[in-house]
């Protein structure tokens, strides 16, 4: 059964593969936003949350807003997607 299993084995290159010797081309990273801009964005939505009345909408913004300090904290994302969503958060606590 070995012997079957050996001879039908392909054991071929994909043709898309580099050679070892040539580096991986890496994917250019964008600069982040510095952590102090990021914690004074969340101080700012933190200030609009405050100012709600509509109970979901204040429930809801915290919850973000707690999740958005602990992707911070522990660096589950980087500090731009960050950014973005509590410009988002804010854009939105701003309109209400």
């Amino acid at each position: 059964m070995k012997k079957l299993l050996r001879r039908n084995r392909k054991w071929k290159k994909p043709e898309d593969s580099k050679p070892a010797d040539e580096p991986e081309e890496s994917p250019e990273e964008e600069p982040q936003v510095e952590t102090e801009k990021v914690e004074a964005k969340l101080k700012e939505a933190e200030e609009l949350i405050k100012t709600v009345t509509d109970a979901n909408l204040k429930s809801n913004a915290s919850e973000t807003l707690v999740g958005l300090r602990n992707n911070l904290t522990l660096g589950t994302m980087d500090n731009n997607g960050i950014m973005a969503q509590a410009e988002n958060l804010i854009a939105l606590l701003k309109k209400k």
